[in-house]
């Protein structure tokens, strides 16, 4: 008995595939119709449940503009969001909307950053092995600029359809010695 001989379709006129293949041949562009018109009504939905401010600042530290530092916004209260962390040189940090922090009220945190040392930054792990350094210079802030911070900072939302994407300006003045 050969491979045809077994088939449930012997002796009958249509097998499966040739019933199927004009229905889907009708129901393949109508699906990808049907995906295309869902992609595109999704495209129009915000990414986030939350928006997003720019901002540009200033740290300084007993009038002096903060060399390296990291400034953290970490959204307090009824304010939705990540928290948000961004890069101080020379005293002074910037974010845009894509990536600035969201609408509301935050707690602010401030960590001096030796530029030669990075965090987690193997090669810098190598340079103090090599230089034979025994003593690594740190700017220590008091607690109330880290993790313990009383700073804050409110973002607002700019007006509907105003165009302004000017960000929104901060200036933070640590002292060494707090009173």
């Amino acid at each position: 008995m050969t491979h045809s001989d077994r088939s449930p379709w012997r002796g009958r006129s249509a097998r499966p595939s040739r019933l199927i293949g004009p229905a889907l041949r009708r129901f393949v562009p109508l699906l990808f119709l049907v995906v295309t018109a869902i992609t595109l009504v999704g495209c129009d939905q915000p990414a986030e449940p939350f928006f997003r401010v720019a901002i540009e600042g200033t740290v300084s530290l007993d009038q002096q503009p903060l060399d390296s530092a990291v400034i953290r916004f970490i959204p307090t209260g009824s304010t939705s969001g990540p928290k948000t962390s961004f890069e101080v040189r020379q005293g002074r940090f910037a974010a845009s909307r894509e990536n600035g922090p969201p609408v509301g009220t935050h707690r602010v945190e401030v960590e001096a950053v030796d530029p030669r040392w990075r965090h987690d930054d193997e090669e810098a792990v190598q340079r103090l092995t090599r230089s034979r350094t025994r003593k690594i210079e740190r700017i220590r802030l008091p607690d109330a600029y880290r993790t313990n911070s009383l700073l804050t900072a409110t973002f607002a939302t700019p007006p509907p359809d105003s165009g302004d994407d000017s960000p929104q300006t901060l200036s933070f003045a640590l002292s060494s010695r707090l009173q």
